[in-house]
């Protein structure tokens, strides 16, 4: 080997060990608010409820849970469930409410004139969903609105 295949390889391998490591340096972490911690918390327990759920009526279904004690268990569950997408409604209103507020996003202003243009608009004679006044066609069936 010559001295300028050395060299090479010696470059190639400081180039890999620079981006492999890059990563590691990098200590750019994002604080999770409190809202999205909350939301995390209620999706997670959502999911954990419909897990009981089905595996309780599996097991049901595979006589592992007596008759007198299933329908107690499923109440529960189901009354845990309904406090919980309460709460995610609740906490969905209130996300909605404050970011409708922020005039400074762009996005959020074209959703509210996208919102406000379509109560607006008209329907559609075919299928009778809403139109947004700019509207060619309905986006539900196809239908042209010229």
């Amino acid at each position: 080997m010559d001295i300028g295949s050395l060299f090479f390889i010696l470059a190639l391998t400081i180039i890999v060990i620079a981006f492999v490591v890059r990563p590691l340096q990098i200590h750019e972490s994002q604080a999770v608010g409190q809202e999205e911690l909350t939301r995390s918390m209620l999706l997670a327990e959502r999911d954990r409820i419909l897990d009981s759920l089905s595996e309780l009526e599996f097991d049901h279904g595979l006589g592992k849970v007596p008759e007198q004690i299933f329908p107690l268990q499923r109440d529960r569950l189901m009354n845990q469930g309904a406090d919980v997408l309460r709460q995610i409604d609740q906490f969905g209103e209130e996300v909605i409410s404050s970011s409708a507020d922020s005039a400074d996003d762009p996005i959020e202003k074209l959703i509210q004139e996208r919102r406000q243009a379509k109560k607006s608009g008209s329907f559609c004679s075919n299928c009778g969903e809403p139109t947004h006044v700019d509207d060619r066609f309905c986006v539900a069936c196809g239908t042209s609105l010229l």
